[in-house]
């Protein structure tokens, strides 16, 4: 008797589950690390669904001129600090891909230009820049001359202050600046001072199509990892607050555009 409460202690320490023995927790032998990408679909991207837009790119991409190829490249850096950046990204992002500090000749025609237009692309990203998005905000006009084009989360003019108190111990857990949670109009202001004209900003609320749908969808991928004996560890934290988003509206996503006069 004894000894039996003192294996069962044992199995207790060091997680053995009589009930468990023959699950499926094994399929962690069998990951694929590392990973073949690192697409995020998050349950929303269909197979079908992807097919057609890669056909419609690919469609359009067979109407350009003879001889034009894409020119992408790949930098690693401070996106909130635009004056950290190495010299190759800068002559980039200012429309010159040579590195002997002269101008191409497609700079000019590329600003403004009808034929060609430049977009800064934050994707759910500038609410984390510390200590603003001040400074990036003001170089993509000021120096790229680029329209920008955003998904960022605002907060509600309505938050009461213990919704204010709980985003802010958020804030201080995730690594945000809760400076960084402006209302709609102070967002906008921010923009006109970053030297957008205030008629050229266009701000679209899309919180029902995000914050429940991610939450669910953590949850659901949760439930199922545990039948393999994984879970989504740190992201059911996540997870809580996107409902709390979802359901009190304190936080909203919002698509953000701003554009360059012609």
């Amino acid at each position: 008797m004894v000894l039996g409460f003192i294996e069962r202690i044992i199995q207790y320490v060091i997680g053995v589950d009589d009930k468990k023995l023959y699950a499926l927790d094994h399929a962690i032998l069998s990951m694929e690390v590392p990973p073949r990408s690192m697409w995020m679909n998050l349950g929303y991207w269909k197979a079908e669904l992807a097919q057609e837009r890669l056909l419609e790119d690919t469609t359009e991409s067979s109407t350009k001129p003879p001889g034009w190829t894409p020119d992408v490249k790949i930098f690693a850096a401070d996106a909130a600090d635009p004056s950290s950046w190495g010299n190759e990204l800068q002559q980039i992002t200012l429309g010159n891909s040579s590195l002997d500090g002269t101008t191409s000749e497609d700079t000019d025609a590329d600003k403004g230009s009808g034929k060609t237009q430049r977009w800064l692309l934050a994707l759910d990203a500038m609410y984390h820049f510390k200590p603003s998005r001040d400074p990036l905000l003001k170089y993509a006009r000021r120096d790229m001359q680029a329209s920008i084009m955003a998904f960022d989360l605002l907060i509600s003019e309505s938050a009461s202050f213990w919704e204010k108190l709980i985003l802010r111990s958020m804030c201080l857990i995730s690594g945000m600046p809760y400076s960084n949670f402006l209302t709609k109009e102070d967002y906008e202001d921010m923009l006109v001072q970053a030297g957008y004209e205030r008629d050229m900003i266009v701000m679209r609320d899309i919180s029902e199509h995000v914050f429940t749908g991610i939450a669910s969808y953590i949850r659901k991928q949760d439930a199922e990892l545990r039948r393999y004996g994984m879970t989504v560890g740190k992201f059911k934290g996540a997870a809580k607050a996107f409902n709390w988003w979802a359901r009190t509206g304190v936080v909203r996503g919002f698509v953000v555009v701003a554009r360059m006069p012609e």
